[in-house]
C-alpha cells in the first residue's frame, strides 16, 4: 500500500505490505471498505513524519530502531500514532522504551506537554507514566521545586491542562507510584521506571501481556 504523510509541513511516501498493515492495525485492516483501500493509496495528515517512520520499522521487526529513545516527545508521538492506528502491541512496546529511556535521563516537562498537546487525558496510561516519572525526579531532585508546579506548569488555562497539573500535584503529595505488580503503594521514593511487570499498557479484552527479550508479546487469555 502507497501511504503518504503530510504533517507541519513535511511530507513523506511510504510503500508498506499491505498484509502487515491489515494484520496488525484493524485501522488500516478496515481501508479496504473506503475509497484509499480500493485505490491503494492513503494519506495521513494527523501523524509526526518520524513517527510514522517508527511505526513502519516496528511493523516489520516488531522492535523500534536504536535511535528510538533518542527523544521523548517522539515516542510520546509514536505512542499516540499506534494508539490512532488501533495497535496495542505497538503501544505497549513504546511504553516500555520510554520507561528504559527515563532510567537513563530524567523525564522533563515538556514530555507532559506533549501528552497534553496530543489531548491525552490525566487518566491515560501515557500521563500516568510520565506524571508518575516526573513527580518522581521532583521528589528526588533538589533543584525541583514541587510547590511552584502548580502555578508555572501550564500557562494557557485550559481546563484540560488544570487536569493534568492537578494530577501532578496530586501525585506529588502522595509520594506513591506502581509497583511491580500494578497495584498503588505508599513506599516511598521508589522509581517507577524500573518497575517491572505489565505496567502502564493497554489491553483488549481476553488479552495479557508478558515481556521477553526487553519486548511486550500480547497474547489471548
Amino acid at each position: 500500500m502507497h501511504i503518504t504523510v503530510e504533517h507541519d509541513g513535511i511530507k513523506s511516501e511510504h510503500y508498506v505490505h499491505k498484509y502487515l498493515l491489515e494484520k496488525k492495525s484493524p485501522f488500516f485492516a478496515a481501508l479496504p471498505k473506503f475509497k484509499e483501500g480500493k485505490d491503494n493509496h492513503c494519506i495521513i495528515r494527523d501523524t509526526a513524519v518520524l513517527s510514522f517512520e517508527h511505526i513502519v520499522h516496528w511493523l516489520y521487526t516488531d522492535r523500534f530502531a536504536d535511535d528510538f529513545q533518542n527523544n521523548a516527545p517522539t515516542m510520546i508521538q509514536t505512542y499516540a500514532a499506534a494508539d490512532r492506528f488501533m495497535m496495542p502491541k505497538c503501544m505497549n512496546n513504546v511504553m516500555d522504551q520510554l520507561r528504559v529511556k527515563y532510567i537513563k535521563t530524567q523525564a522533563r516537562l515538556d514530555d507532559l506537554r506533549f501528552v497534553k498537546i496530543l489531548g491525552y487525558p490525566a487518566s491515560s496510561n501515557i500521563a500516568q507514566c510520565v506524571v508518575d516519572q516526573i513527580v518522581y525526579e521532583a521528589i528526588t531532585t533538589p533543584t525541583w521545586n514541587v510547590s511552584q508546579l502548580e502555578e508555572n506548569f501550564f500557562d494557557d488555562g485550559s481546563e484540560h491542562a488544570l487536569q493534568l497539573t492537578r494530577k501532578l500535584i496530586e501525585k506529588s503529595r502522595l509520594y506513591s507510584f506502581i509497583d511491580g505488580g500494578g497495584v498503588w503503594t505508599d513506599q516511598g521514593h521508589d522509581d517507577p521506571a524500573l518497575a517491572t511487570g505489565c505496567i502502564y499498557h493497554e489491553h483488549r479484552d481476553g488479552e495479557k501481556c508478558y515481556v521477553k527479550d526487553d519486548v511486550t508479546v500480547i497474547e489471548e487469555s
